[in-house]
């Protein structure tokens, strides 16, 4: 009767989990065990998750996080088409990695992502390639990226367990 309580019991919480996605991954890190899941496999659209890999990166390759960077207009070319949210740099102002790596993962501003990726790769394409290199590394199968700032993009994707291993990187 105990036995049936316990399963009870968890059922009844799992089930009480009210989703709005279609894709979920519940991870226990102290037991390094996934404890719910839902599609987790599914091949999907990162988005701004991309910013995560784009932050690990960074923060792997870049020697000096007072280093100033001066913001060139390259680093700006299309995100306003896109619709990208910006944090408003501008052409010319003069930042700190410190300043961009703030502005890239907190407030999650597309400009600075990419202001990031140049600067430390020359140019946005190489620094994709050190994010897929890096997926690989660490595993990742069903990963990849085709930008730094998770604008949509035909080859750009992960799925939701995936993205739970890098966020563990």
């Amino acid at each position: 009767l105990l036995w049936l309580f316990i399963l009870m019991f968890f059922y009844v919480r799992v089930n009480a989990l009210e989703l709005n996605s279609k894709y979920a991954v519940l991870y226990n890190l102290n037991e390094d065990k996934v404890i719910y899941e839902l599609n987790k496999d599914d091949v999907v659209s990162v988005a701004s998750l991309t910013k995560i890999m784009t932050t690990l990166v960074a923060v792997e390759n870049i020697k000096d996080y007072n280093q100033e960077v001066i913001l060139k207009e390259e680093m700006f070319f299309g995100l306003k088409e896109a619709n990208a949210y910006v944090i408003n740099l501008r052409v010319g102002q003069k930042v700190t990695y410190n300043d961009l790596l703030y502005g890239m993962f907190l407030a999650s501003g597309a400009d600075a992502t990419r202001a990031v990726a140049i600067s430390v790769a020359g140019s946005e394409e190489k620094f994709v390639e050190l994010m897929n290199n890096k997926a690989k590394e660490i595993g990742l199968k069903n990963t990849h990226f085709q930008n730094t700032v998770g604008l949509d993009a035909e080859n750009h994707h992960s799925t939701v367990n995936e993205i739970a291993i890098l966020l563990k990187s």
